[in-house]
């Protein structure tokens, strides 16, 4: 008789209501913090398109790390997701090299909320 493998799934604790909503209210926050971000004068636009890098990455993790259990599962997974991310992070390269962002030269227009600057 051929023996058969038996899958067995590993069992793992699953984070409680508590740990979701602590990482809820972070990613909140850093959202939060990325739009006002945007609305800084002083920030360069080369720096705030490493900035909001930066945070696009965090959330990234934060994101598939516990609401999608990348954590517990094959690695195999964690290389999908981070080529997609390494994707995405060449996309946003790719345009901001192309529109200029980082040369110093021709200022982004940036439009003000309805009703400033008039």
């Amino acid at each position: 008789m051929a023996s058969h493998a038996v899958d067995h799934h590993e069992e793992h604790a699953h984070p409680d209501a508590r740990e979701y909503v602590m990482i809820a209210s972070i990613l909140t926050i850093v959202t939060g913090f990325e739009v006002a971000l945007f609305f800084f004068t002083g920030v360069g636009h080369g720096t705030l398109v490493g900035m909001l890098m930066v945070l696009m990455v965090v959330k990234f993790v934060m994101v598939v790390g516990w609401y999608m259990h990348l954590k517990f599962d094959h690695p195999y997974f964690t290389w999908i997701f981070t080529g997609g991310l390494l994707i995405a992070i060449g996309i946003v390269l790719a345009l901001s090299v192309l529109f200029g962002i980082f040369t110093g030269g021709e200022e982004i227009v940036r439009q003000l909320p309805a009703g400033e600057g008039h």
